[in-house]
């Protein structure tokens, strides 16, 4: 329980426009600076990343089938890049979706498995 409450907690999904003249999309993963006493780690397996979004004349989806994993400790006030989209110019987002395939903390030395529901 703690573990899923910290998940929580700790994992901020975010997008940016980087240059709207080219439609040019970031989705970005950050970390808070404040973390529970104890806790050394928290990796997340990831993957597939996707943006949806609606133009003038159609919608569409940008996939990307991007695979890692990361501790999301170890990015403490800063934020990583997990895909670039470019989408036509003009679209509205409709959606981001971001795959969590497993995760996984450390505190005080102990690995306990982190359950998103």
């Amino acid at each position: 329980m703690v573990a899923a409450v910290l998940v929580i907690a700790l994992i901020y999904f975010t997008f940016r426009f980087a240059n709207l003249q080219t439609g040019n999309v970031l989705v970005t993963l950050t970390d808070p600076p404040i973390v529970p006493t104890g806790t050394q780690a928290l990796y997340m397996n990831y993957s597939s990343v996707s943006v949806s979004y609606l133009s003038h004349n159609s919608s569409g989806i940008s996939m990307s089938n991007i695979t890692g994993k990361i501790d999301l400790i170890s990015l403490g006030n800063s934020s990583t890049v997990l895909a670039n989209f470019n989408i036509p110019n003009g679209s509205s987002i409709q959606s981001v979706r971001f795959n969590v395939s497993s995760a996984y903390i450390v505190i005080n030395n102990i690995s306990y498995p982190v359950f998103l529901q």
